[in-house]
């Protein structure tokens, strides 16, 4: 979301270099093996809306130790050459939306490949260093005694430190970061996010009843009061 949010990734996105409309058969040539024609069709709109029929994970992981094992080892190579064996949701994009995290981290790295850098650096250099986001981080470093213990039931858990799925859930923030951000977003187009401030919460598709943006979740019709979120979870914290 941090990303999609920003004016840099909407020059990407909507400019000369990555475009909504960019598949992952061209956006992966020369990366990996020649994709299934379904698979290689897939747009970068589709992955941000959850439209692109892809699984939940690569390999049929679906939860469990599995899935944060994954979430925990996968390198970006990796995360391209899983493509070859995944199965899609349906017979071709687009598909009813249906989250996926493969998805996600796919969209963060290739946008950070493009950059030539990786998602953290990215997020750090064009959005939460910018917006004085201090303690919106990827790598706790010496924040790591103020980070709030995980747990499963009454269990400890260790952190979950990602790579390839880094743009999935990888930041850690504040209550304080998150108002700062929520307000850049809310200046709308005038504000320190320019017009993609705007196209984040603009409508691309419908979800769960409802419709979303640049992976963020919109609830209410038009021209009433209308509620944009995203929740998640990982091993040992919920968030909304």
């Amino acid at each position: 979301i941090l990303l999609a949010a920003h004016r840099g990734l909407d020059r990407v996105v909507h400019g000369d270099h990555l475009r909504r409309a960019d598949d992952l058969g061209g956006l992966l040539g020369g990366k990996v093996a020649p994709l299934p024609p379904a698979l290689a069709s897939i747009t970068l709109r589709q992955l941000v809306t959850h439209t692109g029929c892809m699984p939940v994970m690569a390999d049929g992981v679906a939860r469990g130790p599995a899935l944060a094992s994954q979430m925990r080892a996968l390198e970006r190579q990796a995360l391209y050459e899983s493509l070859a064996r995944i199965t899609l949701t349906g017979p071709a994009p687009p598909c009813a939306a249906s989250y996926s995290n493969l998805g996600m981290a796919l969209v963060g790295q290739l946008v950070a490949e493009r950059y030539q850098t990786t998602w953290g650096e990215l997020v750090r250099a064009r959005i939460t260093e910018p917006l004085g986001m201090n303690d919106t981080v990827v790598l706790l470093g010496d924040k790591a005694s103020r980070m709030a213990p995980a747990f499963a039931g009454d269990r400890r858990r260790p952190l979950l430190d990602m790579k390839a799925y880094a743009p999935v859930a990888a930041l850690r923030s504040t209550a304080a970061d998150m108002l700062r951000f929520s307000r850049a977003i809310l200046a709308g187009a005038r504000g320190p996010l320019g017009p993609a401030a705007e196209r984040l919460l603009t409508p691309l598709a419908r979800y769960e009843g409802a419709e979303i943006g640049y992976a963020v979740m919109v609830r209410g019709r038009e021209g009433e009061r209308r509620t944009y979120y995203h929740a998640g979870v990982t091993e040992g914290y919920r968030t909304l």
